[in-house]
């Protein structure tokens, strides 16, 4: 809500008479009163309509705060992080029922319902219990890599999808990922777990998405993903990209299942492009249909009748859409990329309720998403085309401004404690049984923070499968760390990365992790020497005395 400042302009005439001018003052000044107060009443309404929670974020042990905390309404951009003592406001929460998500690095996530009505505000005190976790020796193996690789391939298809929005999705952290071992399931199911949130930056739709899962189990016939998402809207100063993210939004929306659950809440099926047809009762078992639609309606299928298939819910805010047997949905506002029936342009759909009654919110958000099955084009959808419960169809992507925010206090607060590792190296490259030697630093916003935050410094060389080859815990003295990492002469030839992090700065999701590439040659390999170029810059030139050096040799 945009609150803006109204300006008068009043023409007052001369009146001889003293008690005319009174009078006229008065009844001027009496509308001026009125009309503000109508202002003043709608900005409060509109306020009202949205609710609040506010609370802090313990530690179950120890009580203390947790700083830093997500907390969000699940699948949606609406969320905040704690402050410094663990203190938050949640706040434009649509009223009815939502689902709040609490995470913190190394603690167990915790979920709750909250039926919140508008201009609410509830208070509580959120205590999560620390994860247990234990650091586990792992044999790195070439071939457990490209077996990791191309089971990330097989993840990556069925989490994000197929088609020209997935092509625009990237995993920016395939390394929390893990998968189970074949013949560890007797079904043979495909079993992926993760350590922390899975990123995706979805570049086709503008927004960074953070998935919290819980579990994911794909097999030949059928896949379950279940877990929380948190969205970020990506900002853009380009408009044309930004026209782009809002394009690609409304096509992703249109036609998929919400749109139609939104479109028969409001009594516009038809309207919206939605052609619905049920089995004709004694029908509904059959499962062979012919390539002509023609040819099955009114015989194997018929209209569905829209009376009374949607009443008022149980609480304010949610709607019951009773579907009795089996829905076939047709969307005749695009053109379907391989048609069901040979007459039949459009995308189709099959829709199946376990108990015949849905759930939903007046944006067509389903709240008992596990009765509904759907097949077709509907179920084709994945994280590529997932939009946030928040979404509606006329919203615009944001363009980002040229001027930059003033930071408020509570910002400042908390990003003061913010701090960032670099790691420098003697090599860009090494071989079996040699040593990586490297140098930490340490960068802090605020370097008078140097000596109060972390002192230790986790240094990883992981594979890209994100087994460990290589831990070490250093002290950081003065923001400064060295330190060194043997490499076996068994060690597999490969690209490695070099990770440094303090459990302080996990707390950032924003603020990526140092990651750095160092691969590692086969002793047979050799390297051609690059030959030094001077470097232009802005500010600054660089020019070397040789074309090469030797190894240890001083430049």
């Amino acid at each position: 809500m945009m609150i803006g400042r109204f300006w008068f302009k009043e023409k007052i005439v001369a009146l001889n008479l003293q008690k005319y001018f009174v009078l006229f003052s008065a009844k001027f000044f009496m509308r001026k009163l009125a009309f503000l107060c109508f202002i003043l009443a709608h900005c409060t309404l509109l306020k009202a309509q949205t609710g609040q929670v506010s609370g802090k974020i313990l530690d179950a042990k120890t009580l203390e705060p947790l700083p830093f905390a997500n907390i969000f309404i699940n699948n949606t951009t609406i969320g905040v992080a704690a402050d410094i003592q663990g203190n938050y406001v949640l706040k434009n929460i649509p009223p009815g029922a939502q689902e709040i998500v609490y995470s913190y690095v190394g603690y167990q996530s915790f979920q709750t319902g909250i039926l919140i009505q508008a201009g609410e505000q509830i208070k509580n005190v959120i205590k999560l219990t620390q994860e247990e976790k234990q650091l586990e020796n792992v044999e790195v193996k070439g071939t457990r890599d490209k077996k990791w690789e191309k089971q990330l391939e097989r993840f990556r298809k069925i989490f994000i999808g197929a088609g020209s929005v997935a092509e625009g999705c990237k995993i920016l952290n395939p390394w929390a990922i893990e998968f189970l071992e074949d013949g560890d399931l007797k079904d043979g199911s495909f079993v992926a777990t993760a350590s922390q949130p899975i990123e995706i930056e979805n570049f086709s739709l503008g927004y960074k998405v953070y998935f919290y899962l819980q579990s994911f189990k794909a097999n030949s016939k059928f896949y379950s993903i279940l877990g929380n998402y948190r969205f970020e809207e990506m900002q853009t100063p380009d408009a044309k990209l930004a026209l782009r993210w809002t394009q690609n939004r409304r096509e992703v929306y249109n036609g998929s299942s919400r749109h139609l659950f939104k479109s028969i809440i409001e009594g516009k099926v038809k309207e919206e492009g939605f052609l619905l047809y049920t089995d004709k009762p004694g029908n509904a078992n059959s499962s062979f249909r012919s390539p002509t639609f023609s040819n099955e309606l009114n015989k194997s299928v018929i209209r569905l009748p829209l009376d009374n298939i949607m009443s008022p819910g149980a609480r304010p805010g949610e709607y019951k859409i009773t579907f009795k047997g089996r829905i076939e949905a047709h969307y005749s506002n695009t053109n379907a990329v391989k048609r069901v029936y040979r007459d039949i342009p459009y995308p189709v759909s099959w829709i199946e309720v376990t108990g015949g009654v849905l759930t939903a919110t007046r944006n067509g958000v389903i709240l008992n998403s596990f009765d509904l099955v759907t097949s077709g084009a509907m179920s084709v959808a994945r994280v590529a085309d997932m939009l946030p419960f928040d979404y509606q169809p006329d919203q615009t992507a944001r363009i980002m401004r040229d001027e930059v925010p003033s930071l408020t206090i509570d910002e400042l607060k908390w990003k003061r404690w913010y701090e960032n590792a670099y790691l420098h190296t003697d090599k860009a490259y090494y071989y079996p049984g040699e040593i990586i030697w490297f140098k930490g630093y340490m960068n802090y916003l605020f370097p008078e923070m140097r000596d109060s935050l972390s002192r230790v410094l986790h240094v990883e060389l992981v594979r890209p499968s994100n087994k460990i080859v290589s831990s070490h815990l250093l002290r950081i003295d003065s923001g400064l760390v060295f330190g060194d990492i043997f490499l076996a002469d068994t060690l597999s030839p490969g690209k490695y990365y070099l990770r440094a992090y303090t459990e302080w700065m996990r707390n950032y999701e924003k603020e990526p992790l140092f990651i750095a590439e160092i691969p590692i040659f086969n002793m047979l390999d050799q390297v051609e020497p690059i030959e030094l170029k001077s470097v232009p810059s802005k500010n600054i030139s660089t020019a070397f005395s040789k074309k090469s050096y030797q190894t240890r040799e001083k430049i």
